[in-house]
C-alpha cells in the first residue's frame, strides 16, 4: 500500500470515529463550566469542537510524513477554547486545568514564553491534556480514558489579535511590507498594553470598593455617590436593615442581586433626583423605610408581590414617590406606567389619610437654584 492509500484509509477511519471526538471534546466544555462556574470564574466564551475530517486529512499532508500514527499522535482532534476578560483570568483557569486534567506538558504550550521580539504578538496557551482518576474510572468517562484534547486559553484581545493576524497572514516581521511593519508592530504593543490596563483597572476598582466598605463600617458617609459606594451601601447589612425589615413586613421577598443591572438603573434615578452623596442616599433610605405606604406601594409596582433585588425595590420606591422621573424609571426598569400611576394613586390616598410626610430627595443647589430650594 502507498503513501497516498494509507493516507486515505486513516483519513477514512478518523470519519468513522469523529463522532467520539464530538462527544469527548462537548464533555470536556461541560466540565469545564462547571468547574469555572464552582471556581466564580467568569469567561466571555466557552465552546468545543472535533477536527472537521478535511482539516485533518490537510493536517497529514502539511507535516509530509511527520506522523507516523496520525490518529494516535495528533492530540487537537478535540478541542475546547476559552477565552477570558483578564490576563489574571487565565492564570486562574490554567491553575484549575493542571489540577483537574492530566496535562501532557511536553506537547502543551505556552505562546506567550515563545513569542520573539521579531513576531507580533499573538499570545494564547494551549493545553493538551486528557482525563484522570478518579474521573476516568467513572462510567459516563470510561470511554475517553485513552483520548486527548487541546484546551487553548486567552484573553478576549488575545483572540482578537489572532483572529485578525490570520487573515492578514504576517507570521513575523520579514514577511510584512516595510511601509506596514512600524504601524502592525504599534499595533500589536497596544494590544498587549490594552490587557494590561484592563487588569489594573478592575484591580484598582476592586481597591476602591474595599475602601468603600471600609469607610461605610466606620460610620464615614460623607462620600460621592457613584456606583461602587452605592454597590457597597446596599450590600451593607446593617445600612440596610431598616429597609429589610420594612420590606418583610409588606410580605415582599428581597432576592440577592441577580446581575440584572438593577443598581446601573438605580444609580441613573438618584443623579437624575440630584442625590449624589452616601449621606444624602442614606437619609432617603431612612425616611422611606419608615413610611409603610411607599413601602406597599413599591411592592405592588409591576408584577405585584414577586421577589425583586434590593436596587430594583428601591428604584420602585423612588419611581412612586417622585412622577418627574416616570419617563427615565420606565425606560430604565421597562415598568408599565399604568401599574406605577395606580400604585402612587393608592399611595396618596394612604398617605392623605395617615399624613405621612412623603420622603424627599435632598435637590443639590446650583447656580441656577434658590438657597434651600428642593426637588418637587
Amino acid at each position: 500500500m502507498n503513501v497516498a492509500e494509507e493516507g486515505s484509509q486513516v483519513v477514512a477511519q478518523y470519519a468513522v470515529i469523529r463522532p467520539q471526538f464530538v462527544d469527548f471534546a462537548v464533555r470536556i466544555e461541560g466540565l469545564l463550566r462547571d468547574l469555572l462556574t464552582e471556581a466564580t470564574i467568569d469567561v466571555i466564551q466557552l465552546e468545543s469542537r472535533a477536527k472537521a475530517v478535511d482539516s485533518f486529512e490537510a493536517k497529514i499532508r502539511s507535516k509530509g510524513g511527520k506522523y507516523k500514527d496520525p490518529l494516535g499522535e495528533m492530540t487537537d482532534l478535540a478541542g475546547v477554547r476559552v477565552i477570558t476578560y483578564y490576563l489574571e483570568d487565565v492564570e486562574t483557569v490554567e491553575t484549575l486545568i493542571k489540577r483537574e486534567f492530566a496535562v501532557d506538558l511536553n506537547n502543551s504550550i505556552d505562546k506567550s514564553a515563545q513569542l520573539d521580539p521579531d513576531r507580533f504578538g499573538y499570545l494564547s496557551r494551549h493545553f493538551v491534556v486528557s482525563i484522570k482518576s478518579p474521573r476516568s474510572d467513572l462510567p459516563e468517562w470510561v470511554q475517553f480514558k485513552d483520548l486527548k484534547a487541546e484546551v487553548q486559553v486567552r484573553t478576549a484581545l488575545q483572540h482578537a489579535w489572532a483572529a485578525v493576524n490570520h487573515k492578514l497572514e504576517y507570521k513575523s516581521v520579514e514577511e510584512v511590507p516595510r511601509e506596514l511593519k512600524r504601524g502592525l508592530g504599534r499595533l500589536s504593543a497596544l494590544f498587549e498594553i490594552a490587557d494590561s490596563q484592563f487588569s489594573y483597572y478592575r484591580k484598582e476598582g476592586e481597591r476602591i470598593a474595599a475602601n468603600y466598605e471600609s469607610s461605610l463600617a466606620k460610620g464615614d458617609f460623607d462620600l460621592e455617590l457613584d456606583l461602587s459606594s452605592l454597590v457597597a451601601v446596599l450590600e451593607n447589612a446593617e445600612i440596610v436593615s431598616g429597609l429589610m425589615q420594612a420590606a418583610a413586613n409588606a410580605n415582599q421577598v428581597i432576592l440577592p442581586d441577580d446581575g440584572n443591572g438593577g443598581e446601573h438603573a438605580l444609580f441613573i434615578m438618584l443623579r437624575e433626583l440630584r442625590i449624589t452623596s452616601v449621606a444624602q442616599l442614606l437619609e432617603w433610605l431612612r425616611e422611606a423605610s419608615g413610611d409603610m405606604a411607599l413601602v406597599e406601594a413599591a411592592r405592588d409596582t409591576g408584577t405585584a408581590r414577586m421577589p425583586v433585588d434590593l436596587a430594583t425595590f428601591i428604584a420602585n420606591m423612588l419611581h412612586i414617590a417622585h412622577p418627574e422621573i416616570d419617563g427615565t424609571a420606565s425606560e430604565l426598569f421597562r415598568i408599565s406606567i399604568n401599574s406605577v400611576k395606580a400604585a402612587r394613586k393608592e399611595y396618596l390616598r394612604k398617605k392623605q389619610n395617615s399624613h405621612i410626610p412623603e420622603p424627599r430627595a435632598q435637590k443639590q443647589s446650583t447656580p441656577n437654584d434658590a438657597p434651600g430650594s428642593t426637588s418637587p
